[in-house]
């Protein structure tokens, strides 16, 4: 796929998630995560230059910069950017599934061409592991935070109960006196 057919498929996709969620040209915190969260996918996933992408949501460059500055601040203290970068980034890749493959492929290639003596099949699949082990370990810490999350839930209910007697209670003693 080539960057002109990168630019207006981006372009295209981009006017139908403004549409789609009524992105506005504001500085309104939602508006400005989904031009972040758009900017960031598209700089890291298609080889367009930012002067383009920030054409595309009709900013200069410099948003574009901000946006990639700020990245992992935001996916690690905004809850709401993560759900919209997870949900863009399936999204975008879709779209682009194609040269996203061929992108990885010519960098596979490069890396070949470049260290032919390293073997680059053992190092790829070393990699793999690492991510797999890594997987596995936050699906395992993820299935323990959702067990935390029933236990709270349970003591949470627990305590509403609790408090709804001991209110009770009060209003009768001070029914009382």
């Amino acid at each position: 796929m080539k960057a002109s057919d990168q630019f207006m498929e981006l372009r295209d996709l981009w006017r139908s998630i403004e549409s789609e969620y009524n992105i506005e040209d504001n500085r309104k915190r939602i508006n400005v995560l989904y031009r972040h969260v758009f900017s960031v996918l598209c700089y890291d996933l298609t080889s367009l230059p930012i002067v383009q992408i920030a054409s595309i949501i009709s900013r200069d460059h410099a948003t574009v910069i901000h946006a990639n500055r700020n990245h992992e601040h935001n996916r690690k203290y905004d809850k709401r950017y993560e759900d919209i970068y997870l949900w863009m980034y399936d999204r975008i890749s879709e779209n682009l599934k194609e040269h996203i493959e061929k992108r990885e492929m010519s960098a596979i290639n490069r890396a070949r061409k470049n260290n032919p003596n390293v073997d680059l099949d053992y190092m790829l699949n070393q990699i793999n592991k690492k991510w797999e082990v890594k997987t596995a370990t936050l699906k395992k810490e993820n299935e323990k935070l959702k067990n935390d999350n029933e236990v709270y839930k349970k003591h949470n209910m627990t305590q509403s109960a609790r408090i709804k007697i001991l209110e009770a209670e009060l209003k009768r003693v001070k029914n009382l006196i």
